[in-house]
């Protein structure tokens, strides 16, 4: 986690450049949206309620905004999952490109990330529960 928060920390400087920039190129709008989009894939929640539809509404927002070429969207895509979760989802994220597009891929990570966080948050709670129990001070 924390070499995703270091690379997206370099994504973000890219983007204070680019901020500062006046000439808007495909290259920057790519580096912007691939920085949105790790952003959201490392906190899924940074976007508002968290749920399948209002995630897969942002994810859908944040492409079109973008105004890029598919392969652009495509690539973005790839490297952001590469940036949040690592070198191991790449072949899957490209199979997936290739077998249900940008649209699909976006939909599969909506609910992906929904129910990872979700599972995160209750295992988090339960945790407590159980620090809090083996002290004595669960809440009866």
């Amino acid at each position: 986690m924390t070499t995703s928060l270091q690379m997206l920390a370099r994504e973000i400087d890219k983007l204070t450049v680019i901020a500062q920039g006046s000439i808007r190129s495909p290259r920057r709008a790519e580096v912007v949206l691939t920085a949105q989009l790790t952003w959201v894939f490392i906190l899924p929640g940074c976007q508002g309620p968290l749920t399948v539809e209002s995630l897969h509404q942002y994810l859908v927002d944040t492409v079109q905004h973008a105004k890029l070429p598919g392969s652009s969207v495509r690539r973005a895509l790839i490297v952001s999952c590469q940036q949040a979760f690592g070198d191991a989802i790449v072949p899957a994220i490209r199979e997936a490109l290739a077998d249900t597009g940008i649209a699909g891929v976006l939909s599969d990570l909506s609910e992906a990330l929904v129910e990872a966080h979700t599972r995160k948050t209750q295992q988090a709670v339960t945790e407590t529960f159980d620090a809090l129990d083996v002290q004595g001070l669960a809440i009866q």
